[in-house]
């Protein structure tokens, strides 16, 4: 075998572990975005009225299947979420929902290692003074 036919195979062998790399990336990415994602959800609907939590049922329910989907998908996770009752569901029921669902996601993005660390929204004062040599 030639020192070309090396660099070829190595190439090709390179360029199939950058691929690999990337789709790795890009779904560790996609997967990241669809916690924050649930996170604005949940922000918003914690902040609506009952009357207007019975206008979003639909979104609820399939909120609900979404995160339900996810733990099929992650046995090894340690985030329960309990059966939900018979619907249809009235405003009490769906603000317990809307609480459960955000403890859910609350724990998923504990338990998820690709979540950055995030201590929040900080303001910093800085106050300096030039002096004269």
């Amino acid at each position: 075998m030639t020192a070309m036919a090396y660099i070829r195979r190595f190439v090709r062998a390179f360029v199939a572990a950058l691929i690999v790399l990337f789709m790795g990336a890009s779904m560790a990415l996609a997967q990241t975005k669809q916690l924050l994602m649930w996170q604005e959800e949940i922000n918003y609907l914690q902040k609506t009225s009952s009357d207007e939590l019975v206008g979003q049922r639909a979104a609820i329910v399939q909120f609900r299947n979404g995160i339900e989907f996810w733990l099929k998908h992650h046995p090894s996770s340690t985030v329960s979420l309990p059966s939900a009752p018979p619907q249809p569901w009235g405003g009490v029921e769906l603000r317990k929902q809307v609480s459960l669902l955000g403890q859910a996601v609350e724990t998923i993005m504990k338990e998820d290692p690709s979540q950055p660390f995030n201590l929040g929204v900080a303001a910093v004062s800085h106050r300096w003074q030039l002096e004269s040599c």
